[in-house]
């Protein structure tokens, strides 16, 4: 079942929550979601045969929220809080705006309390009066250009930075003639040449947000999960599968492969389907149901 009407003339709401969004927007987004929950658990429908992936949850253009109703229920029993972590994982917001709003959303996930769809719409109808009485007291002025002031500011520093430091690198290369016939190393003693076989092989390494751990990971297979007598990584996590992703060496890339996971594998929030592989790169974020993970590949 298909709790919308067709999917054209809609945007899938892993695109929209990728966009730097303003206060407003991201407002009317928690809004949208928790009302469109509250509405289909009001009318009957069973929460855990809803497909909580953003890449199949569609938005209209007036900012309705549409579902896909899967056939067979979820493994697991449908959390609103869990479900939202999924949805925001990746969220960027607007510089331009003071993000305490968005550090107080974040904050509330990741707190022990619980959340009700009822708490994320009373959280942004808060937003959306300070927005309200934000425009009231301090009114857009079309003149004003601060912000792109600051900008380039912040860059012509940055630029001289880099232009003072590369002249002084430059100024200590600069030796004169006869210091340099002083110091010079007889040819008898070259200096040494660093070759292919002297440089470092490229080290990865895969960092537990939540906890801060770090593991170097090896040039073969290297499996995470919650089932500690089969794993390389223990997590403990029950959000996160017995065996719920693999990450293997192959020539001079690391890939990861999603091993059938109940709460799915995420790469820059952009979910594996499963047993495949995908290639990773440095920087990348992993997600392992809702447990989060730096990789870094150097």
């Amino acid at each position: 079942m298909i709790l919308m009407t067709e999917t054209t003339e809609k945007s899938k709401l892993s695109d929209i929550l990728e966009e730097r969004l303003s206060k407003a927007e991201f407002s009317s987004i928690v809004m949208g979601l928790a009302v469109r929950i509250r509405e289909i658990r009001d009318n009957g429908v069973d929460l855990n045969r809803l497909l909580m992936d953003p890449e199949y949850i569609y938005v209209d253009a007036d900012g309705t929220i549409n579902f896909i109703e899967l056939p067979i229920q979820n493994e697991e029993p449908f959390d609103f809080k869990f479900f939202m972590k999924l949805c925001f994982a990746n969220t960027c917001v607007s510089t331009e705006e003071d993000p305490a709003y968005f550090g107080q959303w974040m904050n509330r996930l990741n707190s022990e309390e619980a959340m009700t769809p009822q708490d994320a719409i009373a959280m942004s109808e808060g937003w959306m009066e300070e927005i309200r009485i934000d425009a009231e007291e301090r009114p857009l002025n079309p003149t004003d250009e601060t912000a792109g002031d600051v900008t380039t500011e912040f860059k012509q520093e940055v630029l001289c930075d880099v232009e003072n430091d590369t002249e002084h690198r430059a100024g200590q290369k600069d030796v004169p003639a006869a210091e340099a016939e002083a110091t010079a190393i007889p040819e008898s003693e070259p200096e040494p040449v660093e070759t292919e076989e002297t440089e470092l092989m490229p080290m990865a390494t895969l960092v537990r947000i939540r906890t801060g751990e770090r593991r170097e990971l090896p040039k073969g297979d290297y499996t995470i999960g919650k089932q500690r007598e089969t794993v390389d990584w223990f997590i403990d996590n029950t959000a996160v599968s017995r065996r719920h992703a693999t990450i293997e060496f192959d020539v001079d890339t690391y890939y990861l492969t999603d091993n059938n996971s109940t709460n799915h594998t995420y790469i820059n929030g952009v979910a594996l389907a499963a047993m495949a592989t995908k290639p990773l790169r440095d920087g990348d974020e992993i997600m392992l149901g809702n447990e989060k993970f730096h990789f870094y590949f150097s």
